[in-house]
Protein backbone atom coordinates (compact mmCIF):
# COMPACT_ATOMS: atom_id res chain seq x y z
CA UNK A 1 0.00 0.00 0.00
CA UNK A 2 1.24 3.31 -1.04
CA UNK A 3 2.60 6.25 1.55
CA UNK A 4 -1.02 8.19 0.94
CA UNK A 5 -2.95 5.72 1.07
CA UNK A 6 -1.19 4.26 4.38
CA UNK A 7 -1.01 7.69 6.06
CA UNK A 8 -5.34 7.96 5.41
CA UNK A 9 -5.64 4.53 6.75
CA UNK A 10 -3.43 5.49 9.76
CA UNK A 11 -6.12 8.93 10.47
CA UNK A 12 -8.80 6.24 10.13
CA UNK A 13 -6.99 3.91 12.46
CA UNK A 14 -6.67 7.03 15.38
CA UNK A 15 -10.26 7.66 14.84
CA UNK A 16 -11.25 4.10 15.31
CA UNK A 17 -9.62 4.15 18.30
CA UNK A 18 -10.79 7.42 19.56
CA UNK A 19 -14.59 6.44 19.00
CA UNK A 20 -13.71 2.91 20.89
CA UNK A 21 -11.88 4.81 23.98
CA UNK A 22 -15.51 6.87 23.82
CA UNK A 23 -17.84 3.74 23.35
CA UNK A 24 -15.84 2.44 26.77
CA UNK A 25 -16.17 5.53 28.50
CA UNK A 26 -13.18 4.73 30.69
CA UNK A 27 -14.03 7.86 33.44
CA UNK A 28 -12.19 9.24 36.08
CA UNK A 29 -14.00 10.32 39.61
CA UNK A 30 -13.77 13.96 38.46
CA UNK A 31 -15.67 12.75 35.18
CA UNK A 32 -12.66 13.22 32.31
CA UNK A 33 -12.43 10.95 29.69
CA UNK A 34 -9.04 9.08 29.76
CA UNK A 35 -9.38 7.06 26.89
CA UNK A 36 -8.38 9.46 24.29
CA UNK A 37 -5.55 10.62 26.19
CA UNK A 38 -4.05 7.26 26.54
CA UNK A 39 -4.39 6.97 22.25
CA UNK A 40 -1.91 9.99 21.94
CA UNK A 41 0.34 9.15 25.00
CA UNK A 42 0.91 5.75 23.60
CA UNK A 43 1.50 6.53 20.24
CA UNK A 44 3.18 9.91 21.12
CA UNK A 45 1.48 11.75 18.49
CA UNK A 46 1.17 15.02 21.04
CA UNK A 47 3.86 17.51 19.91
CA UNK A 48 5.79 18.58 22.87
CA UNK A 49 4.85 22.23 21.66
CA UNK A 50 1.37 22.17 21.35
CA UNK A 51 -1.45 22.37 24.34
CA UNK A 52 -3.95 19.70 24.47
CA UNK A 53 -7.45 20.42 26.60
CA UNK A 54 -8.54 16.18 26.61
CA UNK A 55 -12.10 17.75 26.91
CA UNK A 56 -12.05 18.72 23.09
CA UNK A 57 -10.58 15.38 22.68
CA UNK A 58 -13.63 13.64 24.33
CA UNK A 59 -16.10 15.57 22.39
CA UNK A 60 -14.12 14.56 19.00
CA UNK A 61 -14.24 11.01 20.24
CA UNK A 62 -17.85 11.48 21.47
CA UNK A 63 -18.71 12.41 17.40
CA UNK A 64 -16.30 10.07 15.60
CA UNK A 65 -18.59 7.34 17.85
CA UNK A 66 -21.51 8.22 15.87
CA UNK A 67 -20.79 9.40 12.92
CA UNK A 68 -18.22 5.75 12.42
CA UNK A 69 -21.24 3.48 13.14
CA UNK A 70 -23.75 5.75 11.00
CA UNK A 71 -20.64 4.88 7.93
CA UNK A 72 -20.59 0.83 9.33
CA UNK A 73 -24.15 0.37 9.21
CA UNK A 74 -24.16 2.08 5.52
CA UNK A 75 -26.23 5.28 6.54
CA UNK A 76 -23.62 7.29 3.74
CA UNK A 77 -25.70 9.86 2.74
CA UNK A 78 -25.81 11.05 6.65
CA UNK A 79 -22.11 10.31 6.87
CA UNK A 80 -21.11 12.11 4.10
CA UNK A 81 -22.90 15.47 4.78
CA UNK A 82 -21.26 15.28 8.47
CA UNK A 83 -17.85 15.26 6.92
CA UNK A 84 -18.46 18.09 4.71
CA UNK A 85 -20.02 19.90 7.59
CA UNK A 86 -17.08 19.40 9.58
CA UNK A 87 -14.64 20.06 7.01
CA UNK A 88 -15.94 23.20 6.57
CA UNK A 89 -16.35 23.99 10.72
CA UNK A 90 -12.20 22.76 11.08
CA UNK A 91 -11.51 25.11 8.50
CA UNK A 92 -9.39 22.45 6.57
CA UNK A 93 -5.91 23.66 5.36
CA UNK A 94 -3.80 21.62 4.23
CA UNK A 95 -0.14 22.74 5.05
CA UNK A 96 2.96 20.79 4.48
CA UNK A 97 5.49 21.35 7.50
CA UNK A 98 9.16 20.66 6.77
CA UNK A 99 10.29 19.51 10.38
CA UNK A 100 13.25 17.39 11.40
CA UNK A 101 11.58 13.94 10.57
CA UNK A 102 11.13 15.12 7.17
CA UNK A 103 7.91 16.97 5.26
CA UNK A 104 4.74 16.42 7.28
CA UNK A 105 1.16 17.13 4.96
CA UNK A 106 -1.23 18.88 8.27
CA UNK A 107 -5.22 19.74 7.42
CA UNK A 108 -5.34 22.46 9.39
CA UNK A 109 -3.96 25.94 10.13
CA UNK A 110 -0.97 26.00 11.92
CA UNK A 111 -2.29 27.83 14.62
CA UNK A 112 -5.07 25.34 15.30
CA UNK A 113 -5.57 23.56 18.80
CA UNK A 114 -4.43 19.76 19.35
CA UNK A 115 -8.13 18.58 18.94
CA UNK A 116 -8.74 20.64 16.07
CA UNK A 117 -6.03 19.60 14.20
CA UNK A 118 -6.17 16.01 14.67
CA UNK A 119 -10.27 16.87 13.54
CA UNK A 120 -9.09 18.33 10.84
CA UNK A 121 -6.43 15.26 9.23
CA UNK A 122 -9.44 13.07 10.62
CA UNK A 123 -12.50 14.13 8.39
CA UNK A 124 -10.45 14.46 5.27
CA UNK A 125 -9.47 11.15 5.54
CA UNK A 126 -12.39 10.28 6.00
CA UNK A 127 -13.63 12.13 2.75
CA UNK A 128 -10.48 10.63 1.19
CA UNK A 129 -11.52 7.28 1.71
CA UNK A 130 -15.06 7.89 0.34
CA UNK A 131 -13.61 9.32 -2.81
CA UNK A 132 -11.44 6.05 -3.12
CA UNK A 133 -13.94 3.31 -2.26
CA UNK A 134 -12.01 2.95 1.44
CA UNK A 135 -14.75 3.53 3.47
CA UNK A 136 -16.03 0.33 3.18
CA UNK A 137 -12.72 -0.89 5.62
CA UNK A 138 -14.96 0.75 8.25
CA UNK A 139 -17.15 -1.77 10.21
CA UNK A 140 -18.56 -2.92 13.45
CA UNK A 141 -17.60 -6.01 15.49
CA UNK A 142 -20.46 -8.78 14.86
CA UNK A 143 -19.75 -10.51 18.18
CA UNK A 144 -22.99 -10.76 19.83
CA UNK A 145 -21.91 -8.93 22.83
CA UNK A 146 -19.80 -6.25 20.94
CA UNK A 147 -20.15 -3.04 19.72
CA UNK A 148 -16.57 -1.56 18.79
CA UNK A 149 -15.57 -0.97 15.79
CA UNK A 150 -12.34 -1.67 13.33
CA UNK A 151 -10.12 -0.97 10.58
CA UNK A 152 -9.99 -3.52 7.91
CA UNK A 153 -7.11 -3.16 6.38
CA UNK A 154 -6.69 -6.90 4.63
CA UNK A 155 -6.79 -7.31 1.18
CA UNK A 156 -9.90 -8.73 1.09
CA UNK A 157 -11.77 -6.71 3.17
CA UNK A 158 -13.57 -9.99 5.21
CA UNK A 159 -13.03 -8.82 8.53
CA UNK A 160 -15.58 -9.25 11.34
CA UNK A 161 -14.38 -9.15 14.43
CA UNK A 162 -12.72 -5.96 16.49
CA UNK A 163 -10.01 -8.35 17.98
CA UNK A 164 -9.31 -12.03 18.16
CA UNK A 165 -10.43 -12.19 21.74
CA UNK A 166 -13.81 -11.54 20.42
CA UNK A 167 -13.58 -13.91 17.38
CA UNK A 168 -12.10 -16.43 20.33
CA UNK A 169 -15.25 -15.79 22.03
CA UNK A 170 -17.81 -16.57 18.96
CA UNK A 171 -15.95 -19.42 18.18
CA UNK A 172 -16.15 -20.74 21.43
CA UNK A 173 -19.61 -19.63 21.80
CA UNK A 174 -20.62 -21.50 18.58
CA UNK A 175 -18.95 -24.77 19.33
CA UNK A 176 -20.62 -25.52 22.72
CA UNK A 177 -23.59 -24.63 21.14
CA UNK A 178 -23.78 -26.98 18.37
CA UNK A 179 -21.94 -29.78 21.25
CA UNK A 180 -24.67 -29.00 23.85
CA UNK A 181 -27.68 -29.72 21.07
CA UNK A 182 -25.22 -32.96 19.78
CA UNK A 183 -25.17 -33.97 23.50
CA UNK A 184 -28.92 -33.66 24.37
CA UNK A 185 -30.23 -35.32 21.19
CA UNK A 186 -27.71 -38.38 22.07
CA UNK A 187 -29.38 -37.98 25.59
CA UNK A 188 -32.66 -38.49 24.11
CA UNK A 189 -31.45 -41.69 21.94
CA UNK A 190 -30.49 -43.87 24.81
Amino acid sequence: MDTFNSDVLERIAVAVKLANAHAAATLLPGGQNTGPARIFETHHYQPPDIACDWSDVAELAEQLDGLLHRIAAGDHDTAIEKINNELSEFDVTPYVDNGPDGCVLHFHTSTASFADGWAGGIYTALALAYSTDQASRIGRCTGRSCDRLFLDRGRNQQRRYCSLQCQNREKSAAYRRVHTRTSVVRQERH
